[in-house]
């Protein structure tokens, strides 16, 4: 029983030639394991709502004279995965700076590193106001699950440009 997932393995069976009513078969649990989105594998086991398998691929069951077993699929809810990357990790003291996070699934973002970044849905966004270098880190969660991205984020003063009467480029903070 693919037990919420779905591709379980067919039915498997056997036969017990003898001249009583008893005795048990071995069987071999198949190889092909189910699937299940966001969740991970962990083998199988004789009641639906196990949390560790008893049984993995290639293990022997054995079954009574004249019974049957179902064994389920035991699923642990896998950890979500940032997929996305900010676009840029340089920014300006007084410009906005955004990222959009992409996650595998619904997760809830937060982060950490820059008090002047807030979260809005999977948007990460803020306004420097001071320049620095600052260590991010982004949170996706979900359940009881998450999965972090670290980056470091550069945010420079704004620069003025002006020619001047040597014919040079005089550079200094707005």
């Amino acid at each position: 029983d693919a037990n919420g997932g779905t591709g379980a393995p067919s039915q498997v069976s056997d036969h017990i030639y003898a001249a009583e009513a008893s005795g048990s078969a071995s069987l071999v649990v198949p190889s092909q394991v189910p699937t299940r989105q966001y969740y991970d594998f962990k083998g199988w086991a004789e009641v639906s709502d196990a949390v560790m398998g008893q049984y993995q691929p290639g293990d022997t069951v054995s079954v009574d004279y004249g019974g049957s077993k179902t064994l389920f699929a035991v699923w642990e809810m896998g950890k979500p995965e940032i997929t996305s990357t900010p676009s840029t990790t340089v920014g300006i003291v007084g410009d906005s700076w955004s990222y959009d996070v992409t996650t595998d699934r619904s997760a809830a973002i937060s982060v950490n590193g820059a008090s002047w970044l807030t979260v809005n849905g999977n948007t990460i966004v803020g306004t420097p106001s001071v320049s620095g270098t600052y260590n991010v880190s982004v949170t996706a969660t979900y359940g009881s699950h998450s999965d972090v991205q670290e980056f470091q984020l550069v945010i420079v003063d704004r620069l003025s440009f002006e020619s001047v009467p040597t014919g040079s480029i005089l550079v200094s903070p707005a």
